[in-house]
């Protein structure tokens, strides 16, 4: 789940922010999403993100 890649990095008025793990920094980032599609990888606070893939890293 938190090595999966963003679907999508833009930003946009329209678009819901979430966050997305990525796994080369260790860090959460934002990106717009649709309610839409996409995958797994994406949380609605940047906690939420990081307590989650960081609890779950092997």
């Amino acid at each position: 789940l938190c090595s999966q890649s963003a679907t999508s990095t833009e930003e946009s008025p329209d678009l819901l922010i979430r966050y997305y793990f990525d796994v080369t920094t260790d860090q959460c980032y934002p990106f717009g999403v649709q309610n839409c599609g996409g995958n797994e990888n994406r949380f609605k606070s940047r906690t939420d993100c990081q307590t989650f893939c960081r609890l779950n890293e092997k």
